[in-house]
């Protein structure tokens, strides 16, 4: 990947692989089990349009709208807000055709504004061609 490719993802068929980095704190019981199962590669295909999200727009189908986009080439920095002040960050690289990110998702007590649980995974992505 290198920066003076055209950053904007291409609409197509895309293959993701997500891993699991760290959850803190740690999980017990079911919970660290379910977990553990995801600390294996997580591998799918989607179809995707190739749209540049912007603030306030719906992240990834969840709960979320961004409260910050700061992508920058083939740098990328956003941030989203979430139900209950949880928030998602994701910075990493990405050029049309693949993207390397790291997102860390923090769990906030609405009470305290305190950091309940982060979980922080790594996203590789890579077209594969049309969908």
């Amino acid at each position: 990947m290198t920066a003076a490719q055209n950053a904007n993802p291409k609409p197509g068929l895309w293959q993701t692989t997500t891993t699991l980095i760290s959850v803190v704190p740690e999980l017990q019981g079911e919970a660290k089990a379910a977990i553990d199962k995801l600390r294996e590669p997580q591998v799918e295909s989607i179809c995707v349009s190739g749209t540049v999200p912007k603030i306030g727009e719906t992240a990834f189908n969840l709960p979320c709208r961004y409260s910050k986009i700061a992508d920058e080439g083939s740098r990328v920095q956003r941030e989203a807000v979430c139900t209950g002040q949880d928030t998602v960050t994701w910075t990493g690289v990405r050029s049309s055709n693949d993207y390397d990110f790291r997102i860390e998702v923090k769990k906030i007590d609405p009470q305290s504004g305190r950091t309940l649980r982060t979980v922080v995974t790594q996203e590789r992505g890579r077209r594969l061609g049309d969908c």
